[in-house]
């Protein structure tokens, strides 16, 4: 029994034994333990089953029970009320919530858990200002957004072998996508309908602005450090070595999850998706054809929206090429983008032959005789995702 929460009783009225206020089903239960058959001719399925627990029950035990013995009725009940009618502003009980719960778990296990990480992080990062947010954010819904690959991908994040949440970029970086999430998660913005599966999260995360709330991952720290720790450690001998960055091209997308297009035209949005979901190794030809066609959705949804001509002055449509050498020019001339960011688009849009070519994509999709590698296409992609960046921000 729970030598913190004692049954209480009281002296019955034959001075010979006591009366239980509070315990009963404990009472009952170490009744039933030590005399399984008590019950055998009213309730023969259930004392079978009896039997078999009781087994290994040590009955000396139940010959007595240490009690909280009141002289008074009255006085039982004051406590007894207490106990079970809540807080009362104090007086009472007490729950706990799930992060009282998870911090009590930490103390046990002694590893703290994900949600707690990303929670005591913020705290010491923004101060007691976020204290009243997250003190109204559900764990377990955290745990859940953070926990999923791609949301962490998209925020920076990494959760070692050990539990510990990892991150390789500044700390102001990382604070931007977890602040979004938490305050979208205590507003009540954001249900556990809206990221209870795999693809709920991905349309979740897909939806937060790249500029405001999503990290700039060129930022990046000295070397990998812990959410875990209070303040980053300025000396250089404590620091980890740097991670060792993956290859662009080692995902299995041709759109990394990182990227975040808001594209408000449904059948452009839903090829982005497709491009971010489909693996390219599997699926080469279809993700090949698909570039091409975004590149060239994308091309005339900027077009349309700034009026930049698309027919010659004889009526005859102008060629892919051209068109995009004029965005690229437009976007420039109007500051946004700088001439660096569009290098990657001007190449595609100059060459005539090569791996990176508006002639090349053509290839992909009306030459029978030739075939995409996936290794190209994705760098194809990560030399002008910057481009599409900016075009998209833009429309």
């Amino acid at each position: 029994l729970n030598p913190s929460a004692l049954p209480i009783v009281i002296l019955h009225d034959d001075k010979e034994h006591y009366r239980v206020l509070e315990g009963n089903r404990r009472l009952a239960a170490v009744k039933l333990l030590s005399a399984p058959d008590m019950f055998k001719d009213k309730h023969k399925s259930f004392t079978s089953k009896l039997v078999k627990i009781s087994e290994g029950w040590n009955k000396s035990i139940a010959r007595e029970i240490q009690c909280v013995v009141f002289k008074y009725i009255d006085d039982a009940n004051r406590w007894i009320e207490l106990k079970h009618t809540g807080e009362n502003k104090g007086k009472g009980v007490v729950s706990w919530d799930a992060q009282q719960t998870a911090r009590f778990n930490s103390m046990m296990t002694k590893k703290t858990s994900v949600g707690l990480q990303i929670i005591d992080f913020l705290t010491n990062s923004c101060g007691s200002e976020i204290g009243k947010v997250l003190k109204k954010v559900s764990i377990t819904n955290l745990e859940r957004l953070v926990t999923d690959k791609n949301v962490q991908s998209v925020l920076g994040i990494e959760i070692n072998d050990n539990g510990i949440v990892e991150a390789s970029l500044l700390r102001e970086e990382v604070k931007k996508g977890l602040l979004k999430i938490i305050n979208d998660l205590s507003s009540g913005t954001i249900k556990v309908k809206d990221i209870y599966t795999k693809d709920n999260r991905k349309d979740y995360i897909e939806s937060f602005n790249p500029s405001k709330d999503l990290p700039d991952d060129k930022k990046k720290a000295d070397s990998v450090w812990d959410l875990t720790d209070s303040e980053p450690k300025d000396d250089s001998s404590q620091k980890r070595p740097p991670k060792k960055t993956p290859l662009s091209t080692d995902r299995d997308s041709l759109i990394p999850n990182n990227c975040i297009l808001q594209i408000k035209e449904q059948k452009i949005n839903k090829i982005y998706k497709e491009l971010k979901s489909i693996g390219v190794d599997n699926f080469t030809n279809a993700s090949a054809v698909l570039f091409r066609v975004f590149l060239e959705l994308s091309i005339d949804a900027f077009n349309e929206k700034y009026v930049l001509p698309k027919r010659l002055a004889n009526g005859k449509q102008i060629i892919l090429r051209e068109r995009i050498k004029a965005v690229a020019k437009y976007m420039e001339d109007k500051g946004m983008a700088t001439k660096n960011e569009l290098k990657g688009v001007r190449v595609i849009a100059s060459n005539t032959d090569g791996l990176y070519s508006v002639d090349t994509f053509n290839d992909f999709v009306h030459n029978r005789h030739f075939s995409p590698i996936s290794k190209d296409i994705k760098t194809g992609w990560d030399n002008i995702q910057i481009f599409f960046e900016k075009l998209w921000s833009n429309v």
